[in-house]
């Protein structure tokens, strides 16, 4: 709640892509020191149309880190909104996706449906069965990592 707090995660972003303009975006205003290649927007992680808007004007992006609020309805517009704009080989990341199985983030039992876990679980199934962008999905504990493909694939035909 802090307008001068956090922004850590985008300082080390920004130490880790050396040659990155990265951009931030928190629903809560934000007045963090300047640092060079590093700013905070303010807006809504679940506002599609807004999150078109800044791909639009700043995008390209080749890479997403969904690290925002963490519920699976938020998870899903930011993936629909940004995956569609990103160019080819660009990467999608989704962090905490433990928060799937918390009920506290809208989450429940395996399968819950609106979670990012079961966004995750489409992919899958996109990339076997298409068409889709999704050239591979790689998970880890609480992340994953989407590639968009090169060209949209057609999927397996129907029998």
């Amino acid at each position: 709640g802090h307008p001068e707090s956090g922004g850590e995660s985008l300082r080390m972003w920004a130490t880790f892509f050396p040659h990155a303009h990265v951009y931030g975006i928190d629903i809560e205003e934000k007045r963090l020191p300047a640092v060079h290649r590093v700013t905070v927007l303010q807006g809504d992680q679940g506002d599609r149309d807004y999150l078109r808007g800044l791909a639009t004007q700043y995008g390209p992006f080749d890479l997403v880190v969904d690290d925002g609020s963490h519920l699976g309805r938020h998870q899903h517009a930011s993936f629909e909104a940004l995956f569609p704009t990103l160019p080819a080989g660009a990467l999608y990341v989704i962090e905490d996706l433990e928060t799937s199985y918390w009920p506290k983030w809208e989450g429940g039992p395996i399968g819950t449906p609106g979670t990012g876990v079961a966004l995750v679980k489409s992919l899958v199934d996109s990339i076997h069965l298409g068409p889709q962008a999704v050239a591979a999905v790689h998970v880890y504990p609480e992340l994953v990592v989407i590639e968009k493909a090169e060209a949209p694939r057609q999927g397996k035909p129907e029998l």
